[in-house]
């Protein structure tokens, strides 16, 4: 079993310092739920999007706490939750256990079994803070605001977005194909019964995983579906060939770092009328390519596929040539605390995975290798993953105008 997404959800697309329908209680039942199943990557993941929350709410209301403070505070206050969830497991209800968890001097709280294992499942969590950025979700988006020296006083807000992904093996590609497949006929099955009842089209495909789908040969995906170990095999061979083509090294691990600079306005009008929602929000909104049509504004420039094992490259292998000159100074900077930040393996751990996206957008390309592409075609392939997944997150961009 695993977290409710409703709470979880909710907390990471919260924008303000004030969560919607959610009371006390509700932490404390799903506290109890992922306890009783054991769920350490859950609770984990709770109490990373509830940090999140309060570090954006602190962001948002201009506070002067620091990020330490913020986070001891949900640290706190999760432990108020868990102090409470070990009581109802003494038999007192929901009801009755909050007003005895306030009523209760925080030294004089007992360590239950539930509160063990609240501090086991985040003992590895640690804050990755960039100077003179405030975090936004920790070790995934980072924001700085400017003012520029014109007569409007006009407010930039610079973003700096992370993400750590693991190259996938052959066997991982072989299985996402073979999810792909199935779940791709689950959908075709769910849009023919929709056309004949509406007259309508099929619809196009929405996502990377329908893409792969779509575009894999019929033997091929008849091979994926019955899933012989003989065919199954001959599909990680000839995957393998692709990495060896490709450069791909399976089980390498890597860092990811865009920086876009936008108007503050445009964040805070996003925000309010709903199309900057979450962390893919954010990455949809700032990574889109409507901002081309505004010089300056938008991704300015980025670190792709830096290698990471067990350390970051050495320093000075990083080359600046590409980055506008205007932001050379702020990257450096940028640069300089994410290596300062990253220090341990487990501090690497702490950035946004997105292994799961990235593995299929190298499946789309095997796809594009098995159907035995020419160069142009090739390119096309490319050009695919890219318009179904964004640069970031893996959310095809829907920002609005960006005006």
């Amino acid at each position: 079993m695993s977290t409710k997404p409703d709470l979880v959800e909710k907390l990471n697309l919260t924008s303000s310092s004030h969560l919607q329908d959610v009371n006390k209680d509700d932490f404390v039942e799903e506290v109890l739920n992922l306890y009783q199943a054991t769920d350490y990557q859950g609770m984990s993941r709770l109490f990373r999007a509830y940090t999140d929350f309060l570090l954006r709410g602190a962001v948002f209301n201009d506070s002067v706490k620091t990020e330490e403070t913020t986070f001891t505070q949900a640290k706190k206050n999760l432990s108020f939750i868990t102090y409470a969830a070990d009581l109802v497991q003494e038999g007192y209800s929901v009801f009755e256990v909050l007003k005895k968890a306030q009523t209760t001097k925080r030294e004089d709280r007992k360590t239950g079994l539930v509160t063990k294992f609240f501090q086991d499942a985040i003992k590895d969590y640690q804050l990755i803070t960039l100077p003179g950025y405030n975090t936004l979700y920790n070790g995934g988006l980072y924001s700085k605001a400017w003012l520029l020296p014109d007569e409007q006083n006009t407010r930039l807000l610079s973003f700096v977005l992370l993400r750590r992904y693991t190259s996938p093996t052959e066997q991982e590609i072989v299985s996402c194909l073979q999810q792909a497949v199935i779940n791709a006929n689950r959908f075709e099955l769910g849009e023919l019964a929709k056309t004949i009842s509406s007259g309508n089209k099929v619809e196009e495909p929405k996502t990377l995983e329908q893409m792969i789908a779509r575009n894999l040969a019929e033997q091929t995906r008849l091979d994926l579906m019955v899933g012989e170990e003989e065919k199954l095999n001959l599909l990680a061979s000839k995957t393998k060939a692709f990495f060896e083509k490709t450069g791909v090294t399976p089980g390498q691990q890597f860092l990811d770092l865009k920086y876009a600079l936008v108007p503050d306005d445009f964040i805070k009008k996003g925000l309010v009328q709903g199309y900057i929602e979450g962390l893919n929000g954010y990455a949809a909104a700032l990574l889109s390519t409507e901002w081309q049509k505004h010089l300056g504004l938008g991704l300015r420039w980025g670190l792709s596929q830096l290698p990471y094992t067990g350390g970051l490259p050495a320093r000075e292998r990083i080359s600046f040539a590409e980055i506008p000159a205007t932001d050379q100074k702020d990257a450096e900077e940028v640069i300089n605390a994410l290596y300062a930040a990253l220090v341990t393996p487990n501090h690497f751990a702490q950035l946004l995975d997105a292994s799961n996206l990235f593995t299929e957008e190298t499946a789309l390309k095997v796809v594009g290798y098995l159907n035995g592409l020419k160069a142009g075609e090739q390119v096309r392939s490319e050009q695919l993953v890219q318009q179904y997944s964004s640069n970031l997150f893996g959310k095809k961009p829907n920002p609005g105008k960006a005006n």
